[in-house]
């Protein structure tokens, strides 16, 4: 009996061995597929001062956290669901779902790009972001 259980841990330990050496590399291959997925500091230029907004891109969408402009900016300092419309390695587009989560609040279309250095620029309009990663 000793014999058998000693052998169903020794598989079960070599099995979680082998999943953990196979996970890690399958993490970093699916991060270096789509070079925008993960934790993003955006800054651009407001109108008195530059503006600051997380983003987290998941390969399935994501999330927005711009912080508020003011005291009568309603649409800010909240989390925002992402909806990634396009993408590929070297640009993506997405939408921050504003009017879903907040009554009044407009959607934002951003498009992302990815340099030959590999660095993320972005704009939504006319406005030039900046981005980096956390």
């Amino acid at each position: 009996m000793k014999k058998r259980t000693r052998i169903v841990l020794n598989a079960g330990f070599s099995a979680a061995l082998a999943w953990a050496g196979l996970a890690s590399p399958l993490a970093v291959a699916q991060d270096s597929a789509n070079p925008f997925i993960g934790k993003w500091k955006v800054n651009w230029e407001g109108k008195n001062k530059v503006m600051e907004s997380h983003l987290e891109i998941k390969s399935d969408g994501g999330n927005w956290n711009a912080y508020s402009a003011g005291r009568y900016d309603t649409c800010g300092g909240h989390d925002i669901p992402v909806e990634i419309k396009s993408t590929d390695a070297e640009k993506m587009t997405l939408t921050v779902r504003y009017n879903d989560t907040i009554a009044g609040c407009k959607d934002w279309n951003i498009k992302l790009q990815r340099d030959a250095d590999g660095k993320v620029t972005g704009k939504r309009g006319e406005t030039e972001l900046t981005l980096t990663r956390k």
